[in-house]
């Protein structure tokens, strides 16, 4: 697709008759994580005028967009300065982020930008903007990713209340990743009464099979491409792949790819169950070794969990890309992923369970590609759709607003 700039951007703004202008307020653009942010980012540059927010960027442009980088620190309960005064925070007698300097910066910067609607990255977000602008009306969306409606919602009362307030505005149109995330919110008592699904835009054309068949004998690669979290399940993996080497220690490699909390403890079971020829770890990648290593693979591998902080994923997109590529799946039936895999042909959902992981992983060295996979990704994920549900989006947010 071609994200350039249209001529003749749409939508139009019904008044003023010039092309759309939306703001994008997020924590940061420029780093590595935020793959999938950049992407939509991207998309909407190509039919609006848009300028971003970033709560601790230090840049001023994107790719020809400009950053408005307003520094903000929210107070932590480790801090010395909070450690008795967390508990209060917590549930809410008093805000824990709440600074007057920083609202009169946002205040300045949104004011100045005048945008026709403004995208909240992740809930949070959503929750320090009308702290510090309690009276704010311009059309707003609140778009939600994974933990900001999920652990966080459990596990932070103040926050739960105040997304009560915020997605009740009149102003407000709610967003996610998938319908499981909403679920999940209303749930957890906070009513969502307009909302529409983004999934998560994936690049087909980028993302496309270009490797060799890989010989029907020898040693297969299995790959998992994410942040090492606990939600991301690679302990819980490691677990099933040690069980499953003793029976064929030639039969797969695992490959690691990321960086995170629970690496080093990852690490440490492997040293320890002797499996460090047959498991490998690595670091971060570029969007260009992401394709590379999805090139070379037999097949992928996202064991997603829910652990007990509640901490849920949306749709992974490291497996939509994996998928585009018509690579083998293996998963599990967590958050939206059963959104995505829609049936036996577009991938595996198991259960966390050495019988389901040793069948699957001995069917799928006989399997190959799964081209149904590749045409599930382009049929609901691609930068075409995304671009024509997010010009909806916008039209939507702003008609409910009028």
């Amino acid at each position: 697709m071609n994200t350039s700039k249209l001529t003749q951007p749409w939508p139009m703004n019904p008044v003023l008759f010039k092309p759309m202008k939306v703001a994008f307020l997020l924590s940061q653009v420029n780093v590595v994580t935020t793959g999938f942010i950049k992407e939509q980012i991207r998309i909407a540059n190509s039919f609006a005028d848009v300028e971003i927010i970033s709560l601790n960027d230090d840049v001023h442009d994107f790719e020809g967009m400009p950053v408005h980088s307003i520094p903000f620190k929210q107070a932590l309960p480790t801090s010395v300065s909070n450690v008795l005064l967390w508990p209060v925070r917590r549930i809410g007698l008093m805000n824990y982020y709440r600074d007057s300097r920083f609202g009169k910066q946002l205040k300045a910067v949104i004011e100045s930008i005048n945008a026709d609607v403004l995208h909240v990255q992740f809930g949070q977000h959503a929750d320090v903007l009308f702290t510090h602008i309690p009276d704010f009306s311009c059309p707003t969306i609140v778009q939600f990713r994974g933990r900001d409606a999920s652990s966080r919602v459990i596990a932070r009362p103040a926050y739960r209340r105040h997304l009560v307030d915020i997605l009740n505005r009149p102003n407000v149109f709610t967003a996610s990743v998938c319908d499981a995330l909403i679920h999940h919110l209303k749930k957890q008592g906070v009513p969502v009464k307009c909302h529409s699904v983004l999934h998560t835009p994936i690049d087909t054309e980028f993302f496309s099979p270009k490797r060799p068949v890989s010989p029907a004998h020898g040693t297969k690669r299995l790959v998992q491409i994410g942040s090492f979290r606990e939600k991301k399940g690679q302990l819980q993996l490691l677990k099933l792949f040690e069980a499953y080497s003793k029976e064929h220690p030639d039969a797969w490699q695992l490959h690691l790819y990321g960086e995170g909390e629970t690496k080093e403890k990852c690490r440490e079971f492997v040293k320890s169950k002797g499996l460090t020829n047959q498991v490998q770890f690595h670091s971060w990648l570029d969007r260009n070794q992401v394709k590379e290593v999805l090139n070379e693979a037999d097949a992928f591998v996202h064991l997603a969990i829910t652990p007990p902080n509640g901490d849920m994923e949306g749709i992974p997109n490291a497996i939509a890309e994996a998928m585009s590529m018509e690579l083998p799946v293996i998963t599990t039936d967590h958050s939206g992923i059963p959104e995505l895999i829609t049936s036996h042909d577009e991938g595996r959902i198991i259960e966390i369970d050495p019988a389901a992981f040793k069948e699957t992983l001995n069917e799928l060295r006989e399997r190959g590609r799964m081209p149904k996979a590749r045409a599930r990704v382009c049929e609901a994920f691609s930068l075409e759709q995304h671009k024509a549900a997010l010009q909806a989006l916008y039209r939507q947010t702003l008609d409910r607003n009028a």
